[in-house]
């Protein structure tokens, strides 16, 4: 009876895998299933006719919701038409699709990460579609489930193989007529070619790893034909615009629009976009580069990149909650000599490309400044534009100085980005200590010299030539400072010292505060920090932005000169 109970069991076992968590498939005729190893599955087909084809295989996961990753390959050298997608099992929504029609043995991978929906326990089923037309076109699909879990207090160590891409990468699914490939980790390029001399749209629909992402699009031609061709980025499902690009003019030469987040691009619901190819002319062929996200920095981690040629590398930063209570330090540090700009801005367009580096916007947008091997943007609560807790990001661009148009493309440089808290806008200490400090150091030097030169300054001979009345102390009051003060500043008196280096004194002042204003005012116009030579890696402001510490730093010499004026004036009325 035991006997009999266990083969039974292992029947089981054999007729129903997948009741034990398995992943399992059942496909069509003409493919041909096999495990590979544990949770992956491969199979291979060929198409056996030279019309369009359609084969397919319902796979079942072990654990609905897992993760998919999905390679593929050809085995031939023929040519073709072949396309392999995955789709939910009973729906429409696709999951992702991988384009193999040119006869290549490299894999091609694509991840399809879970969602809401696809973790529906309802769900475990996925049809895997493909569609080919040549005859004799061989392939190979491996399917493999679930990413490894980890749990709590146990390590876990991988081995990263090649090229293997994570979940939350851009996708793109095009129509025919147009070829996908990926260049590196977040870009894409998408080529194409008009087949008929009338107008024809060919598009594709992008699916952000992340939605709200940044995009840079770069497009340009591949022929010198004559025909019109625009191509145009909007939301999908909806009528607005987010970029489009003129590429009528056969021209090898990229052009590049920056698509930046906005309000309607950071909704959870607007991850996918839909690419727009209007054309007319035969021949006509193209290329789209597609980049998502500028890289994102958080405080106190510094990046390094190394700075190409005519490239400008973004940055983009989540202020944290509370940001606005100190100042913000974007600080890059390098050890080449090359010179370069940091720009810091609201507005992503302003930093993205280089002519946009290198102007003046004159709109209080943004924040430059050139450097060598360190450089330093401060970002406060007065700086223009300010530094508030509701503003949702902020850009920041560096790239090569090239006004003069003489940097090679083949130059680069080393970059080092940090961004640190500093200043808490707090100068009741600072203030403190260096006046009674100033005070109590300028009052002891001023007594040191008014003994050491007391013989001499301090006493007359009055010359009656009565013994002992040689010398006579003069005694002065207030009333006696303040008369000297009257008759020889304000009124007809012969002008002493302390008159005219008060005379001196004011008129520097006048001149170099007219000159330091006229600066200050123009970079607060233009966001141009290179108008004034300020020390950034010692900037800290108060109620405008200007470095309040740097004028408070002269405190000493106001205490000191004013001590000293006293001390004088005590001396010109004896």
């Amino acid at each position: 009876m035991f006997s009999i109970l266990l083969h039974l069991f292992l029947l089981l076992l054999a007729w129903c895998p997948s009741a034990f968590g398995h992943l399992q498939a059942i496909c069509s005729s003409g493919m041909n299933v096999s495990n590979v190893q544990t949770m992956v599955i491969e199979i291979t087909g060929t198409l056996s006719n030279n019309s369009y084809l359609q084969l397919s295989c319902v796979l079942k996961l072990a654990k609905p919701g897992s993760f998919l990753s999905m390679k593929t390959k050809r085995n031939d050298n023929e040519k073709g038409f072949l396309q392999l997608s995955l789709y939910q099992q009973g729906e429409s929504s696709l999951l992702g699709h991988v384009d193999v029609s040119e006869p290549t043995s490299v894999w091609n991978t694509i991840s399809i990460c879970p969602t809401g929906f696809t973790n529906n326990q309802n769900t475990g089923e996925k049809l895997l579609s493909v569609v080919g037309k040549g005859i004799g076109l061989s392939f190979t699909v491996q399917i493999t489930e679930g990413a490894s879990e980890i749990a709590l207090d146990q390590p876990r160590t991988v081995n990263v193989q090649g090229d293997e891409v994570p979940c939350g990468h851009l996708l793109a699914t095009c129509s025919s007529g147009m070829t996908v490939s990926n260049v590196q980790s977040g870009v894409i390029e998408i080529t194409g070619s008009l087949s008929i001399n009338n107008y024809l749209q060919l598009s594709c629909v992008l699916k952000l790893g992340k939605p709200g992402n940044f995009l840079r699009m770069k497009t340009k031609r591949n022929d010198k034909k004559k025909g019109f061709l625009h191509i145009s980025l909007y939301h999908q499902g909806e009528s607005s615009l987010l970029g489009y690009v003129e590429v009528s003019e056969p021209t090898p030469v990229w052009n590049t629009i920056s698509i930046c987040p906005t309000v309607l691009t950071n909704n959870k619901t607007t991850e996918g976009r839909l690419l727009s190819v209007v054309g007319k002319g035969i021949g006509l062929s193209f290329t789209v580069q597609i980049a998502e996200g500028a890289s994102e920095i958080a405080l106190d981690q510094p990046l390094t990149v190394d700075v190409q040629g005519d490239e400008v590398s973004m940055f983009q930063f989540i202020p944290p909650k509370g940001i606005s209570d100190k100042q913000l330090d974007i600080t890059a540090t390098s050890e080449s000599k090359v010179a370069a700009y940091l720009k810091v801005s609201q507005n992503c367009k302003e930093v993205d490309l280089q002519e946009d580096l290198e102007s003046i916007d004159y709109k209080k947008e943004s924040l430059r400044l050139s450097f060598a091997r360190k450089g330093r943007i401060t970002l406060s609560r007065v700086s223009i534009p300010p530094l508030t807790d509701s503003v949702s990001g902020w850009f920041i661009g560096i790239g090569l100085k090239n006004l003069s148009g003489d940097v090679k493309l083949s130059e680069s440089k080393n970059v080092t980005l940090k961004l640190t808290r500093s200043f808490d806008y707090n100068y009741a200490t600072p203030i403190c200590v260096l006046f009674f400090v100033s005070f109590l150091v300028g009052i002891l030097v001023s007594i040191f010299a008014y003994f050491l030169f007391e013989e001499s300054l301090t006493k007359v001979k009055v010359g009656k030539g009565k013994p002992g009345d040689d010398n006579v102390e003069l005694k002065i009051s207030c009333c006696d400072l303040w008369e000297v003060i009257i008759d020889h500043w304000f009124s007809f008196g012969p002008k002493t010292y302390s008159y005219l280096t008060g005379i001196v004194g004011a008129v520097l002042m006048v001149g170099a505060f007219q000159f330091v204003f006229a600066n200050w005012d123009t970079m607060i116009q233009e966001g141009d920090r290179d108008n004034c030579y300020y020390n950034d890696f010692c900037y800290r402001v108060a109620n405008h932005d200007i470095p309040f510490n740097l004028m408070i730093s002269n405190l000493t010499y106001i205490v000191h000169g004013l001590i000293l004026i006293v001390w004088v004036l005590i001396l010109e009325t004896k």
